[in-house]
């Protein structure tokens, strides 16, 4: 088979093709309309993916860039999984250099930008001068919104990665429409790359959302700098940051920052003292703002760490509005848990899923819910041990119409569901998460009954069922997944095992996949 080259593709021929006839429709009538603009990149978007697809080769001898760029001969190459238009890229665990080559194929030129993940990256070769090849090909020529780096587990290969990181970010802060996600997780960065990252991330500032998670870094002091000077940082995670000091600089870089409305520090092997207590006390100085969410989950957290956020600085406790704490046994000092939910008026999103609660915190937290003086936006008790009635309860908590969620997942609600109680929830939540919860066919068929508001329901994830009535319980499966909506369907197929021995699910399957031709 011939050597072949992509130098002069379909892609770039397209690329060259939308450029001129969007100069012509859209930019040569005085600066342009919103809504024409919308419609030509749509019309062009519909003619890119058969027009380039077309043209690609399913084999070729060399991985090869559309730019004419990147060239690494003589290595065999099957371009198989090449697929155009996807808002989101992804590799499979292990993605050596050479894939790179594809993945910048199957997102040039066509489309928005894009969500890229790239999971398990690995060089190949000795030859220094062709041995990030893949890599620089990517991230030069991919149109990304988000870039994602997962499982590095080569120090050098996270230096280089680091590198061309550095280079986008330059690149990006001159232009207009830029990247403005990053997310690098369990990769092995050593504390020379780590910092060269922080220093350019304070030099140009152009991204809103970082998470640097698992990578076990020594200090955070330039993680620190760049908070504080950062004018677009909106979200910042540092979950599995263990071993690190400096909290206490970014804890007051945290508070110095405006745009910062979400910071994650899950996992972090955080104690009450002197970890949580040391970062709360540097808050004093906390700048408010509309929200703020603050994650605490998995970390070593007890009781006592209600009692340390509830003495935060004032400032502080009027701007959080979601917190997470799940994965942690809060089984003492209950009247801690009353006083700090008492001192975060505006709390409006709480988690904790995953934890162990003695039984009168669970009532407390219970009481806190159905307090008719907030809205809730999210209640999340997934896999919490919570007594038997407590579903009852929360289904009374006021929600905010349109724009809550209900997480329950883990939780036996065997029994627990009336139509009279859901019915005062549903027509107002917008996601309700009930897997794992031992839900009968009598459980579904009331679910179906609920208030013709239940539409707004759009995810209902995999659930246990038992075989309690099977007669006419596929009706009222269909009935329920009917009023979600017409994308219901393939939410179920989604969600649902294959293998669930539910005979509503199997009753179903052939009318779901009647209703909406994406289903199955």
């Amino acid at each position: 088979m011939q050597s072949m080259q992509l130098t002069n593709d379909a892609g770039f021929k397209f690329e060259l093709w939308r450029k001129l006839l969007t100069d012509v429709l859209v930019e040569g009538r005085q600066g342009g309309d919103a809504g024409m603009r919308e419609s030509v990149v749509s019309a062009l978007f519909r003619v890119a993916l058969p027009t380039v697809n077309a043209h690609l080769p399913r084999r070729v001898r060399e991985p090869c860039c559309l730019a004419g760029a990147c060239m690494t001969p003589g290595i065999p190459f099957l371009h198989r999984c090449v697929r155009l238009g996807r808002r989101r890229i992804e590799t499979v665990e292990s993605c050596r250099d050479e894939l790179c080559f594809c993945l910048a194929h199957s997102t040039t030129c066509a489309g928005p930008a894009v969500d890229l993940v790239v999971r398990g990256y690995y060089s190949t070769g000795n030859d220094m001068r062709h041995r990030y090849r893949g890599l620089r090909c990517l991230l030069h020529h991919t149109q990304a919104r988000s870039i994602c780096f997962e499982n590095v587990d080569n120090s050098n290969d996270a230096r280089e990665i680091v590198g061309e990181l550095s280079y986008l970010m330059q690149r990006a802060s001159t232009r207009s429409r830029s990247w403005s996600e990053l997310h690098l997780i369990n990769c092995a960065l050593s504390p020379v790359s780590f910092h060269t990252l922080a220093t350019c991330l304070r030099a140009y500032d152009c991204l809103v959302n970082v998470a640097i998670e698992n990578c076990h870094v020594g200090t955070l002091a330039s993680v620190a700098a760049y908070v504080r000077s950062a004018t677009r940082l909106t979200h910042l995670s540092l979950r599995g940051t263990t071993m690190a000091a400096h909290w206490t600089a970014v804890g007051e870089a945290v508070a110095a920052s405006v745009s910062l409305v979400h910071l994650n520090v899950s996992s972090c092997n955080w104690q009450d003292a002197p970890h949580l207590s040391e970062f709360l006390a540097s808050l004093a100085a906390f700048a408010p703002r509309p929200r703020f969410a603050l994650d605490l989950s998995f970390n070593l957290l007890t009781s006592k760490c209600f009692a340390l956020l509830a003495k935060a600085s004032l400032a502080f406790r009027g701007s959080v509005t979601d917190l997470f704490l799940g994965g942690h046994k809060f089984t003492d000092n209950d009247e801690d848990v009353s006083r700090f939910l008492g001192a975060y008026e505006l709390l409006d999103s709480l988690s904790v899923c995953r934890s162990v609660l003695s039984a009168s915190t669970a009532q407390r937290v219970l009481r806190a819910v159905t307090d008719k003086r907030r809205l809730w936006r999210l209640v999340d008790v997934a896999h919490v041990n919570l007594a038997n009635g407590s579903f009852k309860r929360i289904c009374q908590a006021p929600f905010a119409p349109g724009a809550s969620s209900l997480m329950c997942s883990g939780v036996d609600l065997h029994g627990q569901i009336t139509k009279a109680s859901f019915a005062g929830c549903s027509p107002v939540l917008s996601r309700l998460d009930l897997s794992s919860c031992s839900l009968t066919d009598e459980c579904i068929s009331r679910l179906a009954s609920a208030p013709r508001s239940l539409s707004a329901i759009s995810v209902l994830a995999p659930t246990s069922w038992r075989r309690a009535a099977p007669r006419g319980a596929a009706t009222a499966f269909c009935f329920y997944a009917r009023r979600c909506g017409r994308t219901a369907p393939r939410t179920w197929s989604r969600w649902i095992s294959p293998a669930t021995s539910c005979p509503s699910y199997q009753s179903s399957l052939s009318w779901s996949r009647h209703l909406s031709p994406c289903a199955g």
